[in-house]
């Protein structure tokens, strides 16, 4: 299925693929923005977010209650 198949039917604003390290490979949007800046943006930020602990549902680097709002799905 094709980013832009993936964001017309499930109703998403932006889809992205992106590698490890941040690099986005592909990306598609359902608004007037640019998906490959909207995706750099959610990517880099994803390393930014610290990792769940699954006990205590805390972010293990930081010691704070986990987020969910600033994950991004990948």
């Amino acid at each position: 299925m094709k980013l832009d198949d993936v964001v017309k039917e499930h109703g998403v604003l932006c889809a992205f693929v992106a590698t490890e390290d941040g690099f986005v490979v592909d990306a598609a949007s359902d608004t007037d923005i640019d998906p490959e800046e909207s995706a750099a943006l959610a990517a880099d930020r994803r390393y930014e977010t610290p990792k769940r602990d699954e006990q205590t549902g805390f972010g293990a680097e930081r010691g704070r209650r986990w987020d969910h709002r600033r994950t991004v799905v990948r």
